[in-house]
């Protein structure tokens, strides 16, 4: 199975341009053949179907978004492993000089593939007043009054705070493993490419920044360099759109 991935995020810096593959997938689109034969023994090692599902799905995403700077090279051929915080490794000769950040919810995923001299990341959360953990562990209130301001409901603020800071966790390599005070927030401010997104710039890891929206009952964020321009993250939601139920 080859599949080709249209879908690119260009980042501006004063030195250049960094082109970055992105996908999404979900139940329908995402099938088994995509596996690499080590993945496939994960894949039918886990136990439950939800997570054979969600596995499956960002594997699928992510070999699309890869596609782009490895064309011709048939998805079982590309394996992705994971270190041993969890984060995704490419694995191939041809995108040796590329790495991948993989995010999924129940219904859908999300991947993008970047070159390794521009790190970025990528977080999808669905929206739900059943998730008391992003209402009430990562939100700290100057951060929820400044979202809530915007007229966001307290689920909507609470669960975009959170899929930021597991943005950034991602980019750290690490996750959430830090103490919560790490992952402070230092300003959101409307985005000024993309009407309904914010910009996020944090109070201890300066070097990064984040752009964060909500598309159809899913929250997102991408995260990358501060210096670096996000030239339009319309592609997120319409990815989201398309692969959502």
């Amino acid at each position: 199975m080859i599949k080709t991935c249209p879908n690119r995020i260009i980042f501006e810096r004063p030195d250049g341009q960094y082109e970055v593959g992105i996908a999404a997938s979900n139940a329908t689109t995402a099938t088994p053949e995509c596996l690499h034969p080590l993945e496939r023994l994960r894949f039918n090692a886990f136990p439950s179907p939800v997570r054979r599902q969600s596995f499956l799905m960002g594997r699928s995403a992510a070999k699309t978004a890869a596609n782009g700077f490895a064309p011709g090279i048939p998805d079982a051929e590309v394996c992705i492993e994971s270190g041993v915080f969890g984060f995704p490794i490419l694995d191939h000769p041809q995108l040796s000089t590329h790495e991948v950040s993989i995010t999924h919810t129940s219904t859908a995923a999300m991947a993008v593939v970047y070159p390794k001299t521009h790190p970025i990341s990528i977080d999808i959360e669905s929206i739900s007043d059943a998730h008391p953990r992003a209402l009430t562990s990562y939100g700290r209130a100057h951060e929820m009054k400044r979202l809530l301001a915007c007229g966001l409901s307290q689920v909507d603020a609470s669960t975009l705070i959170w899929s930021a800071k597991e943005s950034v966790g991602k980019i750290l390599r690490t996750g959430l493993t830090l103490h919560r005070l790490f992952y402070t927030i230092d300003s959101i401010t409307p985005s000024e490419t993309t009407p309904e997104t914010w910009d996020i710039l944090y109070r201890y890891f300066k070097q990064y920044r984040s752009v964060i929206g909500i598309t159809q009952g899913t929250a997102w964020a991408i995260t990358f360099p501060r210096l670096s321009r996000l030239t339009d993250s319309t592609i997120i939601s319409r990815l989201l759109e398309d692969h959502s139920d």
